[in-house]
């Protein structure tokens, strides 16, 4: 701090012995305002200075960052005195004190009116639990999402639900918001710990510099989260600390539960009691390789420790030793249990040979200056002081993470999940560590070709500009035949709309004679927003007549199975709608027993017919295979493949004419696979009827241009010659603006993805519809290109039906391979209805044509909303 001289002005204090009255008066002004801000900066810390946001001070209002460490040294200060006299006296109430230290030496961090962080778990929780066991998660406010997810996952498929306690850990204070959103997805109890910082930030021994940079060099060489401070801080707090937090000091089994994983088999027994009657001390149901460059040393250390302290190793054949190590080198074979699903004996880890191992380890400082993982140095731990019959492998718990998933190696076990098992061999057999001869087998017996990857659409390069003049230069022809036609000359001034004032593009669109009789223009009396509301949440009112219909092959059973399961959890279960199969071939007895135990509601089997599934009369078979094996070589998706374009054909116009529809006025399409991720309040399909809507979609994208690259001019054709069956583009309520940005004079390539469309049976089994497939399938496109169904309906829905007939599905959180849509507008409906994660959903993605809809529906997304809050939800 800088001290000034009472009169700075007066070098020579004895030169001017007799102050000014004036000076005096400014100097006591000084000692009063220095005295009234040291009393407001004591008062400050005394009452509010765990909640003041220190960084805030500098950041927002100006502080410079001196005076805020001063400050916040001063505030500590006074906290900890009035901590001290508080507590003396009194040695059970220091006792609590110095527990909880934890969570208040970095009080600072606590957003405001954030309550205490939990300590312990009271004795009562215990009373009716057979074990003494806990669910631990390590997770951040801003994984909410995935939070969700994984217990909601955990919920839907344990017998009665997860009764243990929840432990939630955080190296910040959870938030108000956080824990409201948890806590309500379970009955279980649930606790929020702050861990202590003093085991998460850097020990002093390690050289902090040499750590950071060790850490970007990690990072370039390519080890996953690298440079990630945090994510080191995390793997050597799973490793060696989690099980001395204050909450868990009277647990004797924890389940580690990781935010984003998934659970995908219905589980009836108890795990914890499993593992204390069979007195398991570990259970995992992956094994995975670590990467070498994230461990270099561990294996070095690891010999060290063994040479120092024999007397905690045991014989290596009673031990897992002989699996983790390569039986010629000697060295470690980087096999581990995956260590984010894991079911754990504590004493295992509080033993004096675990402790001693893990002190050796972080001493080296290698959690930081390299990148060891919790996996690999707890399954080493496993293989020196574990016998093996004291290891456990859940496999019939389904489990995915990330990118790895296991799915129950055996047919019984089989029936009570959702998940693929083709996944197991087809995905990891390479990076597995299991050498079971009898699960090689059964893997290698299920495993099946699977389906090529697609990224539709937004990646695809623009045409050659050659090309694109070319393409244009056909349009403007087929254009000018339309325009000069004296008869649509006559026909358009009839209605009111003058050639000259409507560019040619617009004139196939705006052919249309229209119908003063027409609903769109009679008064339709609508229930109320509340009255609609309880009718589209009345479980009890008669069905609609819908139906999910899913085309579908045999050796698709186990991803149909996954689709069915989160369709029922989060929708169907409540409504009992009936699933419809089609297949080219006909259906196993193993796919219709496998199926049919995955819902309450009727099932039914169909098969398509052979003139839908083969080549008309009217297609160059030897042509469509040269144009085929041009695409392939282009590297389109699915360029080569023929099944493909019999697919893209029978869902675009033949599928909606099966025999199993004819009862329908709705159908949702479910496709093999995919993920519903929201909640469902209310019946989609009584809100198409109350609506009277005739599309729905949740994923809006663009095509790859070099599949379709005659479809539109095949469609300029079809309104030129049946002007009757399109939309006037004049009219304010027109889509065609959503898949042409020029006024119909070229294809924008946006479309509806339509593996998941909710569609009327009447509309598809139109007229307008048939007439434009047929026109469109006798031009051959769908054999000598690949046009597939989405642009196919898309563009129909854009020509023929108004703004009021479509409906985004926004609050249905739904994904298909790479694609997510997940609503990321009204906090209440992404935190409590949704199990996904706002920040991956596609309509944020470039290649998205969502806010194109939007803009076209001149609506917001919210707008869209039709489920509603909890009471729960609504502000206080």
């Amino acid at each position: 701090m800088v001290h000034l001289l009472d009169n700075p002005f007066d070098a020579d204090p004895i030169a001017s012995p007799n102050k000014a009255p004036s000076y005096k008066r400014r100097k006591l002004w000084k000692i009063l305002v220095r005295f009234t801000l040291v009393s407001t900066l004591i008062a400050v810390c005394y009452f509010f200075g765990r909640s003041i946001q220190w960084g805030t001070l500098s950041e927002n209002y100006g502080f410079s960052a001196k005076d805020v460490d001063f400050m916040r040294y001063f505030c500590s200060q006074i906290q900890a005195s009035s901590s001290q006299s508080f507590v003396s006296g009194n040695s059970l109430t220091q006792v609590v004190a110095e527990e909880e230290l934890e969570h208040h030496k970095a009080g600072y961090l606590n957003p405001q009116d954030t309550p205490l962080p939990d300590d312990t778990i009271p004795d009562k929780v215990w009373d009716n639990l057979p074990v003494k066991g806990a669910y631990y998660m390590i997770v951040r406010n801003e994984n909410l999402a995935d939070a969700r997810s994984v217990i909601k996952s955990m919920e839907d498929h344990m017998k009665n639900g997860t009764r243990y306690p929840w432990v939630f850990l955080n190296n910040q204070a959870f938030t108000a918001e956080f824990k409201r959103y948890v806590t309500r997805l379970t009955n279980a109890p649930v606790f929020f710990g702050k861990i202590d910082l003093q085991v998460w930030e850097y020990p002093h021994w390690i050289d902090i510099p040499r750590a950071e940079f060790l850490m970007l060099q990690q990072e370039i060489q390519g080890a996953h989260k690298g440079a990630s401070l945090s994510y080191h801080q995390m793997l050597r707090y799973h490793t060696g600390y989690f099980f001395h937090h204050p909450l868990l000091r009277n647990v004797e089994y924890t389940w580690r539960v990781e935010p984003g994983s998934d659970y995908s088999c219905q589980m009836d027994q108890d795990m914890f009691l499993y593992m204390k009657q069979h007195q398991k001390k570990l259970g995992f149901v992956l094994t995975m390789r670590e990467a070498p460059a994230t461990i270099p040393t561990l294996w070095s250390r690891v010999n060290e420790f063994r040479s120092y302290y024999p007397e905690y190793i045991l014989p290596q054949n009673e031990t897992i030793w002989p699996w983790i190590v390569d039986k010629e080198s000697g060295e470690y074979n980087m096999c581990h249990f995956w260590s984010n699903f894991q079911l754990a004996d504590l004493s295992f880890f509080r033993s004096e040979a675990y402790q001693q191992y893990f002190k050796y380890l972080d001493n080296t400082g290698n959690f930081f200056y390299e990148r060891w993982g919790d996996a690999p140095v707890q399954t080493i731990a496993a293989a020196l002081f574990m016998q093996k019959k004291d290891i456990h492998f859940f496999n019939d718990i389904g489990y995915s993470h990330t990118s790895a998933l296991h799915c129950p190696y055996n047919e019984t076990l089989l029936r009570k999940c959702s998940c693929d098992v083709n996944s197991n061999y087809g995905k990891y057999l390479a990076i597995y560590c299991n050498s079971s001869t009898d699960c090689f087998n059964l893997i290698r017996d299920k495993a099946k070709q699977f389906r090529e990857n697609s990224l539709a659409g937004y990646g695809q390069q623009e045409p050659h500009p050659e090309q694109q003049r070319k393409q244009l230069k056909e349009q403007d022809e087929a254009y000018e035949a339309m325009y000069q036609d004296p008869n649509k000359v006559e026909q358009k001034n009839a209605l009111g709309v003058s050639m000259d004032d409507v560019p040619k593009a617009a004139a196939a669109v705006a052919a249309v004679k229209l119908d003063g009789n027409s609903q769109d223009q009679q008064v339709i009396a609508h229930d109320t927003a509340d009255e609609e509301y309880r009718k589209l949440t009345d479980s009890a009112l008669p069905r609609v007549k819908g139906a999910f219909v899913v085309l579908v092959r045999n050796s698709e059973l186990y991803a149909l199975r996954s689709s069915m399961r989160y369709l029922e959890d989060r929708f169907n279960h409540k409504y009992n709608y009936p699933w419809i199969f089609l297949n080219e071939e006909p259906f196993t007895e193993e796919f219709k027993n496998m199926t049919s135990m995955m819902t309450n509601a009727q099932v039914s089997y169909g098969l398509v017919p052979q003139e839908h599934w083969s080549y008309p009369g009217y297609i160059d078979q030897e042509y469509a295979a040269q144009c085929r094996d041009a695409l392939a070589a282009q590297g389109i998706p699915y360029g080569g493949s023929e099944s493909y374009r019999h697919m893209c054909r029978y869902q675009s116009g033949f599928f909606m004419l099966h025999p199993l529809l004819d009862n329908l006025d709705y159908y949702w399409r479910v496709e093999p696979g995919v993920k519903f991720s929201c909640d469902m309040d209310y019946d989609p399909f009584r809100l198409m009827q109350e609506r009277d809507l005739k599309y729905g979609f949740t994923i809006a994208l663009r095509e790859y241009r070099a599949t379709i690259p005659s479809l539109w001019k095949t469609t300029l054709e079809f309104a030129k010659t049946h002007p009757q069956y399109i939309y006037p583009r004049t009219r304010p309520d027109s889509l065609l603006r959503l898949v042409s940005d020029d006024n119909g004079w070229s294809y924008n390539l946006c479309h509806f993805w339509s593996n998941f469309e909710i569609a009327s049976v009447k509309y598809m089994r139109s007229e307008g519809y048939q007439s434009y497939f047929r026109y469109l399938d006798e031009a051959g496109g769908f054999f000598y290109e690949r046009w597939g169904d989405a642009p196919v309906h898309s563009i129909a829905v854009a020509l023929m039906l108004k703004q009021s007939d479509v409906h985004w599905f926004y609050d249905i959180g739904y994904k298909h391979d790479n694609f997510e849509h997940c609503p990321t507008e009204e906090k209440w409906l992404t935190n409590s209805k949704c199990y996904c994660d706002p920040s991956t959903s596609f309509d944020f993605n470039l290649g998205s044509c969502t806010n194109l809809f939007l803009d076209v529906m001149n609506r917001t997304a919210s707008s869209f909303i039709v489920t509603r809050p909890d009471p729960e939800d609504l502000p206080i």
